[in-house]
């Protein structure tokens, strides 16, 4: 079917260079382990610097401006802007610097694609190296799977997480980019489509091995919408394609679930490529065999219908039984659990109630970058261990409190605005079914954001900004409807060359300081403690906000000043333990090592106040009391060999003060346990035991019975 031109605000004889550039900087991130921790992210935040600060350098050159004329534009500016402006009032200005180079890494994304797009063969670009690299995501989980090779973490507990490490990022992921892959089968033609059919089969197949229920129950909502936006001619296409895969999959899965579970590689292989290529083969079969009459007889009305009542009688069919009995034992079990009762959605909604707290007493602004994994042991319900609050809306308006959560609003909306414009106006028929999958891809993505930590990935993250890129440059290049209400400002590239260049030297400055950490770590193993000492302390200067290795660094100076009685030593430890609980005085970890450290030099009150932090910190953790337990009877057993009895009587009373706290604490907890579990049947016993009880270990009651005996005497 000819398609109608394409009216364009911009025009340039060549594809983008800085867009294929980027597309080859997003095609990798994703295989260093989703870019969730430091050291791999800096790589990604490197790169997105040095392409901003050549694209900003060209434009200078060519006296081109960053042109805004979006409301999507403005609003992500604004929230990269306050990550940045909220920094010095962080209570944890390390997890601070880290999220604000990530936003800022993440704005780059935004940046090049919003401004730089300006053909559909930027828009391609950018679609199929997103495909590729998650097909390429898939088989690497897969081949973790069949055991053909090791890729840490992707592969456990009979769910694959490939490259992201977790497994409902990973599904998610593959949701996503399966809406890509739909909208570049109705865009394209001949072997573009059947690839992009090849592809999808993959994608389904890894979303349904990632087990991950939310997305799951997404591809029907994702789907209906992504129908009902669909022009009536790019109908056939899609469903054919769709019924091919579906029917590839129905070949294979029984098979392909065999070979997960048993690690038969070959076999594994053979039908993971067989499926793909099966896939491809039925969708040419039916596009050159059934198209026409597809065509002739079904319109989008018909089939829309038609699939609510195949989605009612699918969902009878569940709740009966019948279909779980035709299904993989494991695939079975997950889809029998959907309900609002299991475990993860109770504790999901404990999350929810505790991150409600914490936003009320840091509202406007917020706490910082990482507020939640620095401050939650204050505020959980009961004894768990997340440092993700496990949705992005929550996170944001946590760390950057009631202006960032709205600005966060603002962008969605304006999305939602600027995709049903696309979708209303762009004429051609190829390109609007491109950027539907597009579309599609973002609200897929947005919506498991609310109920899981993807964002906190920062290979997710930058492939969501990175679409929300592409609908915006779209929208400035397509729709050539009259635009009232935007509002067009050029910008000179000054003030984006100052972020990138921010971006660029902490990102350096970070990666080297974690490179010195590790190398001092090495040093230290071979017996160079001196040389260790250099390396911690450049590590401390290039990141200043990291405590740890100013904890690293006292405890080393420490234990050399000790054995070769160098008071100056001694003194620099000191301060650079004072400096470390200056950078973070609420971790767990910071404040044991600090506990550790002032009894090993006998400053006991510094001990007591930093034993009533962590109590006060961290009031539900076992850890905590066992801890605080046996520093208080080292205390008290060293003062009563000194001779100082009257002193070590104060410390055995903290212990049974301790004691009386336990016991009230353990007491909430049942009650708690019994609210949150009400109909709660797939929750295990340990975990029980382990979280809705304070649990002391053998040796601590019996500190506490020996100091009961002191006492009582």
């Amino acid at each position: 079917m000819k398609t109608k031109s394409v009216k364009k605000v911009h025009t340039i004889e060549t594809q983008s260079f800085e867009v294929l550039l980027l597309s080859c900087i997003i095609f990798f991130l994703p295989f260093f382990r989703g870019l969730f921790f430091e050291k791999e992210f800096y790589v990604g935040s490197l790169l997105m610097a040095l392409l901003v600060i050549g694209t900003l350098v060209k434009n200078s050159i060519a006296k081109e401006k960053i042109t805004f004329s979006t409301m999507i534009e403005y609003l992500t500016a604004a929230l990269a802007l306050l990550y940045i402006l909220s920094f010095p009032l962080a209570v944890n200005k390390y997890l601070a610097a880290f999220e604000t180079i990530k936003t800022l890494t993440y704005f780059s994304a935004f940046l090049i694609a919003a401004n730089q797009i300006r053909k559909k063969e930027d828009i391609s670009t950018i679609t199929w190296t997103i495909l590729l690299s998650s097909a390429t995501v898939a088989i690497i989980g897969f081949g973790a799977a069949f055991g053909s090779f090791t890729y840490q973490d992707a592969y456990g507990a009979g769910m694959i997480s490939s490259t992201f490490q977790y497994h409902n990022t990973f599904g998610a992921f593959m949701l996503a980019t399966l809406f890509l892959a739909a909208g570049e089968i109705v865009s394209n033609q001949g072997w573009k489509r059947y690839s992009a059919t090849a592809i999808g089969y993959l994608l389904f197949m890894g979303l349904v091995f990632s087990y991950s229920r939310g997305a799951w129950l997404l591809v029907p909502v994702v789907g209906l919408a992504f129908f009902l936006m669909l022009k009536q001619e790019a109908l056939k296409t899609v469903v054919l394609s769709l019924i091919a895969i579906l029917l590839s999959f129905a070949m294979t899965i029984s098979f392909l679930y065999k070979a997960v579970h048993t690690s038969n590689g070959l076999i594994g292989w053979t039908l993971l490529i067989g499926g793909s290529c099966l896939a491809a083969g039925i969708g040419f079969a039916f596009n050159k065999y059934i198209a026409a009459s597809f065509e002739k007889y079904i319109t989008k009305r018909k089939f829309i219908i038609g699939m609510l009542i195949i989605g009612i009688f699918s969902i009878v069919l569940l709740t009966n039984g019948y279909v779980l009995r035709h299904l993989p034992e494991t695939v079975a079990d997950r889809v029998s659990t959907i309900n609002a009762r299991t475990f993860t959605v109770v504790e999901r909604g404990v999350f929810y109630s505790d991150a409600s707290g914490l936003i009320k007493d840091y509202p406007i602004l917020g706490t910082g970058g990482g507020g939640w994994a620095t401050l939650y042991g204050t505020y959980k319900t009961y004894d768990y261990t997340t440092t993700e609050v496990h949705n992005y809306v929550m996170q944001t308006w946590i760390e950057m409190g009631t202006v960032g959560v709205l600005l966060l609003i603002g962008i969605y909306v304006s999305f939602v605005w600027i995709g049903f414009k696309l979708v209303k106006n762009v004429e051609d028929g190829a390109l609007s079914s491109k950027l539907l999958g597009v579309i599609c891809a973002i609200l897929a993505m947005i919506s498991h954001n609310f109920i899981d930590f993807n964002m906190s990935l920062g290979a997710f993250a930058i492939v969501f900004w990175l679409l929300l890129g592409v609908v915006a440059a779209a929208y400035k290049n397509y729709d050539t409807t009259e635009k009232k209400l935007n509002i067009r400002l050029n910008i000179p590239n000054a003030p984006f060359l100052l972020l990138a260049a921010l971006l660029f030297i902490s990102s350096l400055t970070f990666n080297l300081s974690i490179s010195n950490a590790a190398r001092a770590e090495t040093l230290i193993n071979e017996g160079y403690y001196y040389e260790a000492i250099e390396h911690f302390e450049s590590a401390a200067k290039q990141n200043p906000y990291n405590a740890d290795y100013l904890l690293d660094l006292a405890n080393l100076q420490l234990l050399i000043g000790a054995n070769v009685e160098d008071e100056t030593l001694i003194e620099a430890s000191k301060e650079n333990m004072e400096k470390a609980l200056d950078r973070n005085d609420r971790d767990f970890g910071v404040l044991q090592n600090a506990i550790t450290y002032y009894i090993n030099i006998e400053d006991y009150d510094a001990v007591n106040k930093l034993l009533e932090k962590l109590i006060m910190y961290h009031p539900l953790s076992d850890h905590t009391y066992n801890f605080a337990v046996e520093a208080y009877d080292f205390m008290a057993n060293d003062l009563m060999q000194k001779g100082e009895g009257e002193e070590a009587q104060k410390y055995f009373e903290k212990i049974l003060m301790l004691q009386d706290k336990i016991e009230g604490i353990s007491l909430l907890l049942a009650e708690r346990r019994e609210n949150l579990l009400q109909d709660v049947t797939d929750i295990p016993e340990w975990y029980i035991d382990q979280r809705f009880r304070i649990n002391l270990e053998g040796s601590t009651l019996e500190k506490i019975n020996f100091a009961r005996s002191v006492v009582d005497r």
